[in-house]
């Protein structure tokens, strides 16, 4: 089992560069198809209306600024994989919003790979809520490659984020073809102090007979804290040596903001390991 279509994302962050070779690594270890998508922004959708009628040459200039920036940004990409020779792949231009664009993208793959954008992000180039928007909107995981560090596509640890839910048995899921490369898996649930009396026991063995089926053997540890499980979790991935975090992301749609679940926020707002998620 392997990924056969990952797609990421290109802009101008200064850590874009980053996740793209976690992409191109991962597209070349399971010989899938490495799709770069450069949502492109019109300036008319970005500058007040009032404004356009008395300024449409400044306007034209400030698009031909757009677009030779991600001409830029393509280019980029396209010489990364030439240079790490992934054959396999493609960038193309698609005018939007970055996340109806990637949105719509996520239909055809089996993959996303993003990065991790930080609160000091130029906000020129910041995407600021893509990745909390597309957990939100498809039903497709997503990688998230941190900001902060290096880390390899090849990840020999893998820790599992499991509480019996769909958000984690879809993550598991989709997290297969790594979980049957690495050489070691452990599940971690972690219980806080009021969930002290659930026996997860029985559900581990479910989850453990499950993976069996596919080559995956598995370890588990209940983790009892009153702490924050987010960073319990990160505490634990550091400890035991993880190079990759599976979980499943929680949260809701409510008006027109994101609103996720603390542990999900915690983690992509605080990483320190790549984190496979999936809504």
């Amino acid at each position: 089992m392997s990924y056969k279509s990952i797609i990421t994302y290109i802009d101008g962050s200064p850590t874009c560069s980053k996740w793209s070779e976690f992409a191109i690594d991962l597209a070349l270890k399971h010989g899938a198809r490495l799709t770069g998508i450069a949502p492109r922004r019109l300036a008319t959708d970005v500058i007040a209306s009032d404004y356009l009628a008395v300024n449409s040459s400044w306007i034209n200039e400030f698009q031909q600024g757009i677009d030779t920036d991600i001409e830029k940004n393509v280019s980029a990409f396209r010489a990364l994989c030439q240079e790490k020779n992934l054959t396999a792949h493609e960038a193309r231009i698609v005018t939007g919003a970055p996340a109806e664009v990637m949105k719509h993208e996520a239909i055809f793959c089996d993959l996303m790979v993003l990065g991790q954008y930080l609160d000091t992000a130029d906000e020129a180039t910041s995407q600021a809520g893509l990745v909390e928007s597309l957990l939100l909107s498809t039903a497709k995981p997503i990688l998230i490659v941190p900001a902060m560090g290096q880390y390899s596509a090849s990840a020999d640890n893998v820790l599992i984020a499991w509480r019996s839910s769909r958000e984690s048995s879809v993550a598991v899921q989709h997290a297969l073809p790594l979980l049957a490369d690495a050489a070691t898996v452990e599940a971690v649930t972690v219980e806080t102090h009021k969930g002290r009396g659930r026996n997860p026991v029985g559900d581990y063995e479910s989850l453990a007979d499950y993976l069996a089926l596919h080559d995956v053997q598995i370890e588990y540890k209940i983790i009892v804290s009153g702490n924050d499980a987010g960073n319990v979790l990160l505490s634990h991935a550091c400890d035991s040596g993880a190079e990759l975090l599976v979980m499943g992301g929680y949260g809701h749609a409510r008006l027109r903001e994101w609103a996720l679940g603390g542990v999900t926020k915690t983690i992509l707002q605080t990483m320190t390991l790549p984190v496979l998620m999936t809504h």
